[in-house]
């Protein structure tokens, strides 16, 4: 069965997404999720000039509640199932604790008496590396390994598999982290899929052991980086590129080494931007076909909530009415749509972005299904039905 691993930032709209799947779906995607910088800054800019000044040391009793805080996130919302997590973007800010060590020391010292655990009974939390992350965080991570049974998860990105001391420099990490193949999750980042994204056959020449990883995933994204191309008030039609490049990829050749599992940004742009602008009031939807339904709204006018609700259910009735839509009992998002239309549901940005995603998670699982059966000869697990139990009623 080939796995899907969504790439979520930890915002709002992705943990509650994640929380209204049905466990069917749920317990086939292992969510690779990035912890996002706010999640590190203090609410006023005030407090953020002064942790620039101070060499960007953070206060231990307020990291240690932020990290306590990413804690439950997770387990709240990503239980029960395996998660990969993913701190590159709070390394790069080179955020240090009071006494110089990496916030993620505070889940990975054992010799602290506050230590906060990733181990939980309901959830397997991996931690995440690469080649070229800090000092501070790859000893941050090695701790938790140690106390994980050896298990972790590698990311490496396109630059880096051209690397000529690939190899070397890989088996290295991996030894440094007291771990070997087997027990290494390895991911293989494309970011942006184009043209020139190396095709999987590149890939498998430039990997070393390809066959000894305990799993193996290919992940790039196609969502636009932003929507300003599409004029406003019509609906397009996006191709979902990094899905047709990898799936015609994997049936094109019947001897692979190994299929690998397949990753994508889910409806988030691949390069990460944090912005706090204004979401036009816009829907999109993941298709069958392998493209996006884009209802393209504008930005809400000076009504606010009045006028994204108006657009919102405009929208929603078009995406209700259309042939691509999968009904309301295809999941929780699709419920929320049809909500949406009917008026007894509010269309907010947050709530359309998660049911957008919860929709999306689904429909890849789906389509996975169908085409490890087809790779097998066998017949793919039925879809999501009203039998199924979300974990969460996404519209409450």
């Amino acid at each position: 069965m080939i796995r899907y691993v969504p790439v979520l930032r930890l915002k709002a709209a992705e943990r509650y997404a994640v929380r209204a799947l049905s466990n069917r779906i749920r317990q086939s995607c292992t969510p690779l999720i990035e912890i996002v910088p706010a999640d590190f800054l203090y609410a006023s800019n005030k407090q953020n000039e002064k942790l620039k000044r101070v060499g960007k040391r953070l206060d231990e009793v307020d990291l240690k509640h932020k990290m306590r805080k990413l804690k439950r996130d997770i387990l709240h919302n990503f239980s029960p199932g395996e998660v990969f997590i993913d701190f590159i973007l709070v390394d790069e800010m080179k955020l240090q604790t009071s006494n110089g060590e990496h916030p993620l020391s505070l889940i990975a010292n054992a010799n602290s008496g506050q230590q906060i655990s990733l181990l939980n009974e309901d959830a397997v939390i991996v931690p995440t590396t690469g080649l070229n992350r800090s000092t501070e965080y790859n000893y941050a991570v090695s701790n938790i390994i140690t106390r994980s049974e050896g298990r972790a998860c590698i990311r490496l990105f396109e630059k880096e598999l051209f690397d000529r001391d690939l190899e070397q420099r890989l088996m290295t990490r991996i030894a440094s982290l007291g771990t070997s193949p087997p027990q290494v999750d390895l991911i293989v980042n494309f970011s942006v899929r184009n043209k020139a994204t190396p095709t999987l056959k590149t890939t498998y020449n430039l990997l070393p052991n390809v066959k000894d990883w305990r799993t193996l995933t290919i992940v790039s994204g196609s969502y636009p980086v932003d929507l300003q191309k599409y004029q406003r008030n019509d609906v397009y039609e996006i191709p979902r590129t990094d899905f047709t490049a990898w799936s015609s990829e994997i049936l094109s050749e019947q001897t692979w080494p190994r299929i690998p599992d397949y990753g994508d940004y889910t409806l988030r742009p691949p390069v990460f931007k944090d912005s706090s602008h204004r979401p036009s009031a816009s829907i999109l939807y993941t298709t069958l076909s392998s493209i996006w339904k884009l209802y393209r709204g504008e930005l809400p006018s000076n009504e606010g909530a009045s006028s994204a609700k108006n657009q919102y259910q405009a929208h929603a009735k078009l995406l209700c009415n259309s042939k691509e839509y999968f009904g309301k009992t295809y999941s929780m998002g699709d419920s929320y749509f049809d909500a949406v239309k009917m008026g007894t549901k509010y269309g907010y940005s947050t709530g359309i972005i998660r049911a957008g995603i919860n929709h999306h998670i689904t429909v890849v699982v789906n389509q996975l299904a169908t085409l490890s059966a087809s790779l097998t000869n066998q017949s793919p697990a039925s879809e999501a039905t009203e039998k199924e139990q979300p974990l969460l009623k996404l519209h409450e």
